[in-house]
């Protein structure tokens, strides 16, 4: 066994993070990371920054992107080595971004409705909740991003708007369509209501090939449940932060995401299948 320090799982100010590529990695190389994936929301803006800023540092970098997908349910799927210059690709993620928009724009409609006005544009590039629970807390609303998704943003709250999104296995196609390997992201919810292994049968006959087993928010008794799932399914189990910004709620400062280096590199060259 050959473990490394090895982050798939961070996002930047390219959709709800507060770093730029280059700071998320540089932060990581300095915490000693041999290799990182930057995964941002529907968007593979940050990755050419990503790319050369990893040259520049040494550090081995994949890269991809995290999808979010709906189906009776909240389902995130990422995916590493993908090509992001795809035609294809980015022609998905477009549809996706104006999904987006065009929820952020009912949502600040929504806010503005209950009287609460903040300085933000929703049909701006990249913005998503967070950056809605930013401006709450700068305009006075909220005390921090968490209270702003307790009292207003989270699901089920007063100003919460349900998004059009891809179904998990449009999600899980479109990866695989662009040379890239498939992930089941932060899977405990679904341990939680006992469908993950529905989930994962389901999503594997159409390319899933990789479970997010190694996570802040997992216990001991999940991750091993986890590693269970992905060996009798033949999935790669990859490790990640879901580092957003220092403070991120959930985010556990001392977690260091491990993963073995072969696995690393089976991320990197992606579906060569196709």
């Amino acid at each position: 066994m050959n473990l490394i320090y090895a982050d798939m799982h961070n996002h930047t100010t390219f959709s709800d993070g507060q770093l730029s590529p280059e700071q998320v990695l540089t932060r990581l190389k300095k915490l000693g990371a041999k290799a990182c994936a930057i995964s941002d929301h529907d968007t593979v803006d940050a990755l050419p920054e990503a790319v050369e800023t990893a040259k520049a540092l040494g550090i081995l970098f994949v890269p991809a992107i995290e999808i979010s997908t709906y189906a009776s349910k909240d389902v995130h799927i990422l995916g590493y080595g993908i090509d992001y210059r795809s035609e294809e690709f980015l022609d998905t993620l477009n549809t996706v971004k104006e999904y987006r928009k065009a929820r952020n724009i009912r949502l600040y409609e929504k806010l503005q409705s209950m009287g609460i006005k903040i300085d933000l544009d929703p049909a701006a590039k990249g913005v998503g909740r967070v950056h809605f629970a930013l401006a709450m807390v700068k305009a006075g609303y909220c005390q921090n991003i968490g209270e702003a998704f307790d009292r207003y943003l989270g699901t089920g709250k007063p100003a919460y708007i349900q998004a059009t999104k891809l179904t998990p296995l449009a999600a899980v196609k479109a990866i695989v369509s662009a040379g890239g390997i498939p992930c089941l992201a932060h899977p405990k919810a679904y341990l939680t209501d006992k469908s993950a292994e529905l989930l994962i049968s389901g999503l594997v006959k159409y390319g899933l090939k990789a479970l997010e087993v190694s996570y802040p928010a997992h216990n001991e008794t999940e991750e091993k449940t986890l590693r269970a799932l992905a060996s009798k399914y033949r999935l790669i189990p990859t490790a990640g932060s879901d580092f957003h910004y220092e403070s991120s709620d959930g985010y556990n400062a001392s977690f260091v995401p491990k993963m073995e280096e072969a696995d690393v590199l089976k991320l990197l060259h992606g579906n060569k299948t196709k």
